[in-house]
């Protein structure tokens, strides 16, 4: 009996340790990746690229399509919790938040605010 509780400690030990320890959580996996996002309506797009550690690069992409021209590139960090996508960004201009009200694995729509006012509306969708 005493050697069956032994041997039973010793496989779960074995067990835990062998677990992946820097696992990405399932909430950051979820934003991670490139995304291409645009206000409702038309206008300014911007890009954003979520790096599984929680920062991210928000490009801001007035007059061009490619991030090597953007006009702004700031960094920044952002997380998820539930379905609910937040990141934060400041630069010498002021701060820059997202918040999506719905975040899928290649979906996201929500507010962008600056400077915590003038909220415009925005869609994201994660690039391949």
């Amino acid at each position: 009996m005493k050697k069956t509780g032994i041997l039973m400690s010793v496989a779960s030990l074995l067990i835990l340790s062998s677990c992946k320890k820097n696992a990405v959580p399932a909430t950051t996996a979820l934003a991670s990746g490139y995304w291409k996002a645009g206000f409702l309506g038309g206008g300014t797009t911007f890009n954003l690229l979520n790096r599984d550690d929680g920062t991210s690069r928000l490009y801001i992409l007035i007059s061009t399509g490619d991030t090597a021209n953007a006009d702004s590139k700031l960094e920044g960090s952002y997380r998820v919790s539930e379905e609910i996508f937040i990141a934060h960004y400041t630069d010498t201009s002021g701060t820059f938040d997202l918040q999506s009200s719905l975040i899928t694995r290649n979906y996201m729509n929500g507010i962008f605010l600056v400077n915590n006012t003038g909220a415009l509306a925005f869609e994201g969708f994660r690039q391949q």
